[in-house]
Parts: C-alpha cells; sequence; structure tokens
C-alpha cells in the first residue's frame, strides 16, 4: 500500500480504489490502512466535498520507508 500510495496522485488513494486495484475487500484495504496509520506511515486527509470520504498520504517516516525499500 505505501508504494501504491507514494507512486500515484492523491485522488488515486482512496480505499475503494485500492481495494479495487488489488482486488481485495475494502474492510481488508481499511484494517491495513489502520495499521498503517497507527504506524505512523500514513495518513488520511478529508476529501474537500465529500466528508466519509478520506485520501491517503504517507507521513515523513512512510516516505522514508518509501525510499529505502525502493532502494533495493
Amino acid at each position: 500500500l505505501l508504494i501504491f500510495v507514494a507512486e500515484h496522485r492523491s485522488d488515486q488513494t482512496y480505499v475503494s480504489l485500492l481495494a479495487e486495484e488489488f482486488m481485495v475487500t475494502k474492510a481488508t484495504v481499511s484494517d491495513s490502512v489502520k495499521t498503517l496509520v497507527n504506524k505512523s506511515l500514513l495518513e488520511k486527509k478529508p476529501h474537500q466535498l465529500d466528508s466519509r470520504s478520506h485520501s491517503l498520504h504517507l507521513t515523513r517516516g512512510g516516505q522514508q520507508l518509501y525510499k529505502q525499500v525502493m532502494s533495493y
């Protein structure tokens, strides 16, 4: 999920789009997102027009981990 979020625009980082991309349920993505948010690797930002929806963004820690992973 971190790599996907890092490499896509914020309008493409919603739970429903991630679920479709990875062919899993929204609940599965939501659980994964919750874990990554709790580890301070992702943050959720509310959608400007739809308060029920959030886009996902890497935190500084998430960006550092992404760079480490991509350097291999």
